[in-house]
């Protein structure tokens, strides 16, 4: 009976989940344009401080792209408006069956999850793809004493498609302060792991960076260096707790 009433539950969650999941579809798909622009925003804003570079503009080549163009952004933006109410959902059901402790630890950790979300999305459209368009676009010549006339008109499904990769690639960056955490806590990690492996970390996510990031290396620094101070920070967090627990013991 116990079985059956868990399993009543977990499809009364994956409802609601199915239920947000359509209606923040909709409603993406109904202010798709706007959406749009708003991702578009960034690079707007860096044509408008350029005094021959007014008219920026994007294109469309094929007679379906903007239709599929606005379906894969309200389709991307209703997965990750999701993530809150995954992490809700998922509380609500495993609530019963914790301790207080778990349940406070619990609590802070999916909502340290959704602030760092959050804190990913606004570095990313207020620091990072502004400073990565604006590096990409001195390569445009518009004026008088070029050579040639070279200017970007981006299409509007590609375009969308890198800031939607960028987008999921930097929400899985400003996760890892969460897994850091969670594995210190669990003790799958130790302090000194923490500092043994910390030179490795710091290669590692300059890797990632690269890999994940447009080919240049500033894209490549704006990624890295969130990792590289969110692991210093828990490093350091970590140290202060270690030795207040050693500090309680000692008294």
């Amino acid at each position: 009976m116990k079985l059956l009433k868990h399993f009543k539950e977990l499809q009364r969650r994956f409802l609601i989940l199915s239920i947000t999941f359509i209606l923040s579809f909709l409603i993406s798909l109904f202010y798709s344009e706007e959406l749009l622009f708003i991702l578009t925003k960034p690079l707007l804003n860096i044509s408008l401080e350029q005094i021959d570079l007014v008219d920026r503009r994007f294109i469309f080549t094929d007679i379906t792209e903007v239709f599929t163009t606005y379906i894969r952004i309200s389709f991307s933006l209703a997965l990750f408006f999701q993530i809150p109410v995954i992490f809700y959902q998922f509380w609500l059901f495993i609530k019963p069956g914790l301790y207080q402790k778990e349940r406070t630890f619990l609590e802070i950790l999916l909502m340290g999850s959704v602030v760092f979300l959050f804190l990913g999305i606004s570095f990313l459209y207020f620091v990072a793809m502004p400073a990565a368009w604006n590096f990409f676009l001195t390569y445009e010549r518009n004026t008088l004493d070029s050579v040639f006339q070279l200017q970007l008109e981006a299409k509007v499904n590609e375009y969308s498609l890198l800031v939607l990769n960028f987008l999921l690639t930097i929400s899985v960056i400003f996760q890892i302060p969460v897994v850091l955490i969670t594995l210190v806590y669990l003790k799958l990690i130790c302090l000194q792991q923490l500092i043994t492996y910390r030179k490795f970390f710091i290669v590692g996510v300059f890797c990632i960076g690269a890999l994940c990031s447009p080919p240049d290396i500033l894209s490549q620094i704006i990624l890295a260096v969130p990792m590289v101070f969110f692991y210093e920070s828990i490093l350091f967090g970590s140290i202060l707790y270690y030795h207040y627990r050693l500090k309680v013991k000692d008294s």
